[in-house]
């Protein structure tokens, strides 16, 4: 018990040490609900989340650890909780032939950056095994939104362009931009309403109508 304290305690576990304990309390208060924090991924589009990471050596470390597809917050808890144990089976191995202070720092020094390195290698492989626990599956994409009222916020919609925004009262007042069409002559502009009528996958585009359009249409057929 003692030489594990001694280990927990001295340099350089005992960065790693005060670490997990930021991280752990963290926790604890997430787990009890004193903070009214989202460790999840917002909605995404139909079966997932995406995130554009930039370019370069960020945007690489960024998609090895899954960030965007798992919350930074559990991507960092693992992270410091590998480098953690690393370092102390590290400083157990080697605590009896570090003699000196100076051998001690050296080693400690080699020690607080090995383990740190390898907890990121090893956090990119055991991220990529959270991924599919924060996939969000919804249903309010797609053709589930055929029927739907919409407000146009493009200049105009065309069979080629045109851009709206749908409120969902179920999922929390969430809004969706779409991509929409309409392939008949209207005169939409922004604000105006329309309602989607069909839903193109290829495209990922949706076929809309104005209101003004449908209700003449019904009035129609009920005067037949």
């Amino acid at each position: 018990m003692e030489e594990a304290l001694t280990i927990l305690l001295s340099f350089p576990t005992i960065i790693w040490t005060t670490l997990m304990g930021v991280v752990s309390g963290y926790w604890v208060i997430v787990i009890v609900g004193a903070l009214g924090i989202d460790i999840f991924p917002g909605d995404g589009d139909a079966d997932g989340l995406e995130t554009e990471a930039g370019g370069g050596i960020f945007g690489s470390l960024s998609e090895a650890l899954s960030l965007g597809h798992v919350p930074i917050t559990v991507v960092i808890s693992l992270l410091i909780f590998k480098a953690w144990v690393l370092s102390i089976v590290a400083q157990w191995l080697l605590l009896p032939i570090a003699g000196s202070l100076l051998f001690t720092v050296v080693i400690g020094s080699t020690l607080l950056l090995g383990s740190a390195l390898l907890s990121l290698w090893l956090t990119t492989f055991t991220a990529k095994r959270f991924r599919p626990l924060f996939i969000i599956h919804t249903n309010h994409g797609q053709r589930h939104l055929i029927g739907q009222s919409l407000s146009v916020t493009s200049s105009r919609v065309d069979q080629r362009f045109g851009t709206g925004m749908v409120r969902l009262p179920d999922q929390q007042c969430t809004e969706l931009q779409l991509n929409i069409i309409c392939d008949i002559d209207n005169d939409l502009t922004h604000d105006s309403r329309a309602v989607i009528t069909n839903y193109d996958e290829a495209s990922n585009t949706y076929t809309v109508r104005p209101l003004a359009h449908l209700s003449n249409t019904s009035d129609h057929n009920d005067d037949r």
